[in-house]
């Protein structure tokens, strides 16, 4: 798979890369159709696409398909493309905490503790959510 701004992955247009790791790139895509529906998604991009990287992939997109928590980004959907996968994803604009945790920094400005207790309480549910999160038949996920 190529990955470049203007690309396409199956119904996605690739808009820029938001970020990515060891395992995966993560890029902002817009699906679109003829009728005017636009929406946009975060798209995780394996990189490799060795059997331990696609059963991880395989694995966090069926646990998380099934949460539902305002506190834990949606899953839109899987794909398997030209032999490499694709986890799409809700897309929440706004940068990253550590992106405002560098910002405040450089402008010498310490996060408010109000802002840090938020931020983790949020943290601390998405995290419940998960851990207790069940399935549509409501066993364990």
């Amino acid at each position: 798979m190529r990955l470049e701004v203007g690309g396409t992955l199956g119904p996605y247009e690739l808009q820029r890369r938001l970020g990515g790791g060891n395992f995966a790139e993560v890029w902002l895509a817009e699906i679109a159709n003829d009728l005017g529906f636009k929406q946009q998604a975060a798209l995780k991009i394996l990189k490799s696409a060795t059997a331990r990287n696609v059963r991880d992939l395989l694995r966090e997109a069926c646990l998380c398909g099934e949460l539902s928590d305002p506190h834990i980004v949606d899953v839109r959907g899987l794909l398997e493309l030209d032999g490499g996968f694709v986890l799409a994803m809700e897309y929440l604009d706004g940068g990253t905490l550590d992106d405002l945790i560098d910002s405040l920094a450089l402008s010498g400005h310490p996060m408010p503790l109000a802002a840090v207790l938020e931020a983790g309480q949020a943290i601390a549910r998405g995290l419940d959510g998960a851990w207790n999160g069940a399935g549509q038949d409501g066993s364990p996920l």
